[in-house]
């Protein structure tokens, strides 16, 4: 047998011991985090008050698409339990060593469907020494479904001197994010991004400054830039409204 063949061998080897290895440390894992013993609050004293949370998701009326509101507890304390639930039967325990509660989104998205018309309830436990539980507080689940993607614009407090503008677009039912437009490449300001009706097939947005400037059109996944200065109005348009036509939009004229 010759040297290659031989070290080729070798290697085969080490691969088919490392993928066992590899697969057992991944399932005691697995084991270890689902044996991990539950907190107990059965002698939890109980407080009067609500929880203070962050962002205050208390007594809201919810769409049942929306994606897990994660919040984080503004109570002193070293561990931390939320029970979601609507009632006995489907309830979400999250246990956490940091005030940061993330809710698992498979779980949260069967609850809600699941109670259409409905309330859900959040129990918050707190341990500082002791146990603490806190006024329950509930949030209503509607029949109706939320427009799935929000496009918005990101910029730094002081938009004059930063670096990069970014329109971005979230999917409201998981929070992924994707970059619709950057200013990255030709350093300059977007603005007024604007859809006719709501549509994603047909947006436009301004680019401001440099040889970029204009206002750029997308249909049907044509791109097209316009100067919509003229004579009348010499400067560029800045605020759009779209006609319910769809085939014009009138621009308000700013000093920008």
């Amino acid at each position: 047998m010759s040297a290659a063949v031989k070290i080729g061998l070798d290697k085969k080897k080490k691969y088919n011991l490392v993928i066992p290895l590899f697969l057992y440390l991944l399932i005691m894992g697995v084991v270890f985090l689902s044996c991990r013993p539950q907190y107990d609050v059965s002698k939890a004293e109980f407080i009067t008050t609500p929880p203070r949370i962050n962002p205050d998701y208390t007594n809201l009326t919810i769409p049942y698409n929306i994606a897990p509101m994660n919040f984080i507890i503004q109570e002193k304390g070293i561990k931390f339990l939320v029970n979601i639930f609507a009632d006995s039967n489907s309830i979400i325990s999250v246990q956490s060593r940091s005030p940061r509660i993330k809710i698992p989104a498979g779980k949260w998205q069967k609850l809600l469907s699941l109670n259409q018309g409905k309330a859900i309830n959040f129990d918050v436990f707190v341990f500082d020494g002791r146990w603490a539980k806190y006024k329950r507080f509930s949030n209503n689940v509607v029949e109706e479904l939320i427009d799935r993607y929000l496009v918005y614009r990101f910029l730094q407090p002081n938009y004059t001197v930063q670096n990069e503008m970014q329109i971005r677009q979230r999917d409201l039912q998981n929070h992924d994010e994707s970059l619709v437009m950057t200013t990255k490449p030709i350093a300059g300001c977007i603005n007024c991004h604007s859809f006719n009706q709501n549509d994603p097939s047909e947006m436009l947005f301004h680019i401001r400054w440099g040889v970029a400037a204009g206002t750029l059109f997308a249909q049907d996944g044509q791109l097209s830039k316009i100067d919509t200065r003229t004579k009348f109005n010499p400067s560029p348009g800045a605020y759009p409204s779209w006609h319910l036509s769809g085939i014009l939009v009138a621009f308000s004229v700013n000093k920008v």
